[in-house]
């Protein structure tokens, strides 16, 4: 359930790749899908997503840049649906990936 309902991040122009395995989603950002131009690290955009995140009340995982959704094993297809709809809000905002702090 997790992996069909993570497959819409796939159409955000920054998301390069959705990958799952089991409850464990990741988001690969990058700059340019045509290109695969990735963002630098000194943009700090993982860390840019986390904090976004925490608006949202959710602790999303950035290791440079993918960001890492980590879901307990019992977690429930409602609480995968608000999980995935808060992400998407953070992730939907072209502000959030392009720079805004």
């Amino acid at each position: 359930y997790l992996h069909k309902k993570m497959a819409r991040f796939a159409d955000l122009p920054w998301v390069g790749d959705v990958r799952c395995l089991g409850m464990i989603a990741a988001l690969e950002l990058i700059k340019d899908k045509l290109t695969k131009e990735e963002f630098t690290f000194t943009e700090r955009v993982g860390w840019k997503i986390y904090l976004r995140g925490l608006e949202q009340g959710l602790i999303l995982r950035p290791l440079g840049n993918i960001v890492y959704l980590w879901l307990p094993i019992s977690t429930t297809t409602a609480e995968i649906d608000e999980i995935t709809e808060r992400t998407w809000r953070v992730l939907a905002d072209a502000d959030n990936i392009s720079g805004a702090s």
